[in-house]
């Protein structure tokens, strides 16, 4: 309970003055509602007895206009909170983004992907929904109880006791529960992480699958994790309707107590029936506001266990591979001196050199696992070498400013992802371009042909990730987009994935055409992609097995 209090607090940093109003609103809510106290007694200890039915409606009329007041000082506090906790739902969306772009690779590396999109997504829809449903009413049920608890006491002070008299309980209920609920709260965490991950794999392997004929073993997997997420959510919800359930009889028991204890004092004199039913009605309010406020623990706890994965994510301890600040204009030369590198104590990479002169193009050859796709990454630089040094025009990446220099550089994965949108946008990829810029890098990675085949020409869409496209389009708008920056180098990372030797061929002889030629590193296993370069490095058990001319 602790650690959700302190969570939800931290995330609600930076609301202090709606939150401020909120209390404000509170107390004048339950202000509201003592005169109504006041004039319920009038009815019973003075109306009543003279007969004064006029002196009953008007009075009658009184509280109900104070009642109204009172829901309508509520809903007002309810707007307020809301936009409060919505705020703050933005800003943490906004920090999360903005924290999982400057995680490093490595961190990555080490995370299961259906944890991380479970916390990105699933867990910040559970905790909106939380924020919405249940701490936008918490909080100014808080503040209500307290203020009520005063109203009572200045009522009187006996009976108030009697009401106190469950707090002990309801907090050791709330600890035991609480706990409990959390530890179930983290088991369904665990199985729905492990759904969605299976949810992703099982989309992007479906036409595997199908070809495989292996549908029936992959349900029968995937039921197994659908029944354990199930088990894990029955139990949190059986433990959730216990809690609730059992705070709810504590604090009907203590209204049955006010009104014995209430009702012997009026059989003993010392109580008017006025007073006792102005206190009553007074006691029901707190007691609806204690119940709000019980009632919405069990979900503030469950939330709590999600803002606290995305706050695993926000806290990660993880360095960027450099740090440096220093800006250059980047000419296109990379070396790779003395590198060793590796994912775990086995190094992957060893002792490799390699140069990238200004306006080369370099075929980087070698069978698979051969590490070549992990020189691409430091070439990158996504990853920092064990030792060795890598550099641009000669600095070393420990002094640059890596974003900088990345801007300078084009990239084409051999995982091409192309975000949902038009041609146009994903050529541009969010950078600031006119549309005459765009169509001229469209020509020169020959991307000009796919979009004359198009219906909508640059305007048309491409689904999500380049979905109704093909392959080969796919390659040339990737292609598109890395030249729109007129880059310094072209990284090119398995480009026989969707062109043959010839596309390869007159690619590479454009880019050597290119106005400012740049350095191009063509990464493959495919010797015969590498024909067209300047010079292939082949690349064996993480060293340079040999460096060679193509011969034409």
């Amino acid at each position: 309970m602790r650690a959700a209090v302190r969570a939800y607090a931290q995330l609600l940093d930076g609301a202090h003055r709606l939150l401020a109003l909120s209390v404000v609103l509170s107390v004048v809510q339950s202000l509201v509602l003592l005169p109504a106290a006041l004039l319920v007694r009038r009815i019973f200890d003075t109306d009543l007895p003279h007969h004064d039915s006029t002196g009953v409606t008007w009075t009658g009329a009184a509280v109900l206009v104070l009642y109204v007041l009172s829901a309508l000082v509520g809903l007002a506090n309810r707007w307020v909170v809301v936009i409060a906790t919505k705020d703050a739902m933005t800003r943490l969306r906004t920090r999360l983004w903005h924290r999982l772009y400057e995680l490093p690779r490595g961190w990555y590396d080490a995370q299961e992907p259906g944890r991380v999109h479970g916390s990105v997504v699933q867990d910040t829809e559970r905790l909106d929904l939380v924020i919405s449903q249940s701490l936008s009413v918490f909080l100014p049920a808080v503040v209500v109880t307290a203020a009520l608890g005063v109203l009572a006491a200045v009522l009187d002070p006996l009976l108030t006791l009697v009401l106190a008299g469950v707090l002990p309980l309801l907090t050791l209920l709330s600890r035991w529960l609480g706990a409990v609920v959390e530890r179930y709260a983290q088991d369904w965490h665990r199985h729905f992480d492990r759904f969605s991950a299976e949810v992703t794999q099982g989309l992007r392997g479906m036409v595997m699958v199908t070809a495989l004929g292996t549908a029936e073993a992959e349900l029968a997997r995937r039921t197994r994790t659908v029944e354990a997420l199930s088990e894990s959510g029955r139990r949190l919800a059986w433990r959730v309707s216990a809690w609730t359930i059992a705070q709810g009889t504590v604090a009907a028991g203590a209204g049955i107590a006010v009104l014995v204890v209430g009702g012997r004092e009026v059989s003993a004199g010392s109580l008017t029936i006025g007073a006792l039913l102005s206190f009553y009605a007074i006691a029901a309010l707190l007691l609806r506001s204690v119940s709000t406020v019980v009632g919405a623990l069990p979900a503030l706890v469950t939330g709590g266990a999600s803002l606290r994965r995305v706050q695993e994510v926000l806290d990660a301890d993880a360095e960027p591979p450099y740090r440096g600040t220093r800006r250059i204009e980047f000419s296109g030369d990379v070396r790779l001196e003395g590198v060793s590198f590796g994912y775990d104590e086995r190094p992957l990479i060893r002792d490799l050199d390699l140069v990238l002169r200004p306006g080369e193009r370099v075929a980087l050859v070698g069978p698979n696992g051969a590490g070549k796709s992990t020189v691409t990454a430091l070439v990158l630089g996504l990853y920092r070498p064990q030792s060795g040094v890598v550099r641009a025009d000669g600095v070393a990446y420990d002094e640059l400013d890596l974003a900088h220099l990345r801007a300078r550089f084009g990239v084409v994965l051999q995982e091409l992802v192309l975000a949902d949108g038009t041609v146009a946008e994903a050529i541009r990829h969010g950078r600031e371009a006119t549309m005459e810029q765009v169509r001229l890098a469209a020509r020169r990675a020959g991307a000009d042909a796919v979009v004359a085949g198009l219906a909508d020409g640059y305007d048309a869409r491409i689904g999500e990730e380049g979905s109704l496209l093909s392959g080969g389009q796919r390659q040339r708008i990737g292609l598109a987009r890395a030249l729109l920056g007129e880059p310094r180098l072209v990284v090119l990372d398995e480009p026989t994935t969707h062109l043959d030797d010839a596309a390869i061929a007159h690619l590479l002889t454009t880019l050597a055409e290119l106005p400012w030629r740049p350095s191009v590193l063509v990464v493959t296993h495919d010797s015969a992609a590498a024909a067209s370069a300047d010079r292939v490095v082949v690349l064996r058990d993480g060293r340079t097995a040999a460096q060679e001319v193509p011969v034409p």
